[in-house]
């Protein structure tokens, strides 16, 4: 057989088979509207095929992350238990989708069905579930994170955020208080030499400045992670400098009168 034949003939097996997931997803449409579980164990049982399909309607998602999506948990089981894979699609998994809208209970039940590391840090995945989950404020999944993985305090996004720097961007208190009472370093910084404090600043998140402050962020983290570079600590009036350039009262008024723990030692 040449290697040509070869090619031509494995191409038109993906296709083929992408055709048939594609076709098969248009059945799951009804039931995945209305959250019907056993519906979808009855077309699982007839074409054992279906648990992978893909739906090109909805760009090529699997119906295990349509499902995720809506928090539909009885037909998250009942895909799993059909054999269902996680596929990660344009970066983004089931358990992301889950984590993005708030879904804990699809979450849990992704955990049961596929393993702890399928909620942690899905491979191929652009953004964890756990940065997700702070970016949006569910404080519910991010719990749920991390009691069966720990160690995804530390994850980062592109931009080198933490879960901490990017609830912090989006001035979510009690995920911020949250975070940090499970032990998510209050000094890290992004890609850019920005602490969550100064991501607070930027983002104008008053209230996420106050906590952050009561919670002891230091003033005095250089701009850029650059160890030649003379220390330019962030001092109270330097900072209430920066983020008064466009601020509004409030956010001033925050910044002015907020206590700041003492100077490090460097």
């Amino acid at each position: 057989m040449s290697h040509s034949y070869t090619f031509t003939f494995v191409k038109t097996q993906k296709r083929n088979f992408h055709k048939s997931a594609r076709q098969s997803a248009t059945i799951y449409r009804p039931p995945l509207s209305s959250g019907d579980g056993a519906k979808i164990s009855e077309i699982i049982s007839s074409d054992p095929k279906a648990a992978c399909a893909v739906d090109a309607a909805r760009g090529d998602l699997t119906v295990l992350a349509t499902a995720s999506a809506a928090g539909h948990v009885e037909i998250i089981k009942a895909l799993l238990d059909g054999g269902a894979v996680d596929t990660v699609v344009r970066g983004w998994s089931a358990a992301c989708h889950a984590a993005y809208r708030g879904h804990a209970e699809a979450l849990a039940a992704l955990a049961a069905g596929l393993g702890v590391n399928a909620v942690a840090a899905p491979p191929g995945a652009s953004m964890t579930p756990l940065l997700l989950a702070c970016l949006k404020g569910h404080q519910t999944c991010a719990a749920l994170i991390l009691d069966a993985a720990p160690g995804t305090l530390s994850d980062r996004d592109p931009h080198g955020r933490t879960p901490l720097i990017v609830a912090a961007s989006n001035g979510n208190v009690e995920l911020i208080e949250y975070l940090v009472k499970r032990g998510a370093p209050i000094d890290d910084t992004s890609s850019e030499g920005k602490t969550a404090l100064m991501w607070a600043i930027v983002g104008h998140k008053p209230f996420a400045v106050a906590a952050l402050a009561r919670l002891g962020a230091s003033p005095e983290i250089r701009t850029k992670p650059n160890k030649e570079a003379p220390n330019r600590p962030f001092s109270q009036a330097r900072i209430a400098s920066l983020a008064t350039r466009s601020m509004t009262s409030p956010m001033r008024r925050t910044l002015e009168t907020r206590p700041w723990p003492a100077s490090r030692s460097t």
